[in-house]
């Protein structure tokens, strides 16, 4: 491939990673019942109870850092288990491994 296609490619694929990740996301937010207006109100009642509460902010943190790792943590499994397979597939087609650069 010449420069400005394999340069194309990797600008290509990480976006397309995000959308698939943020299908995901919405997927499940969707299915749990949660609509983005609500996630705009929860965080500007959290924002307003940190404020209010001063050090006991640090339990509320805990629990909203809880909160995203629900989401983070699927979705990051996806991509390293999709990383992997793709992976598995150039090895397979080329009887090369892959290097860092290259995935």
């Amino acid at each position: 491939m010449a420069n400005s296609q394999l340069r194309s490619r990797r600008l290509l694929v990480p976006s397309l990673q995000l959308v698939i990740a943020c299908a995901i996301a919405g997927t499940i937010l969707s299915a749990l019942g949660i609509r983005a207006l609500d996630l705009l109100v929860y965080g500007l009642q959290m924002w307003r109870s940190m404020t209010d509460m001063g050090w006991a902010t640090i339990g509320a943190i805990a629990g909203t850092i809880g909160l995203g790792a629900m989401i983070v943590v699927p979705v990051a499994g996806l991509y390293t288990i999709i990383n992997t397979v793709n992976r598995r597939q150039k090895t397979k087609r080329t009887g090369v491994a892959p290097g860092p650069e290259e995935t």
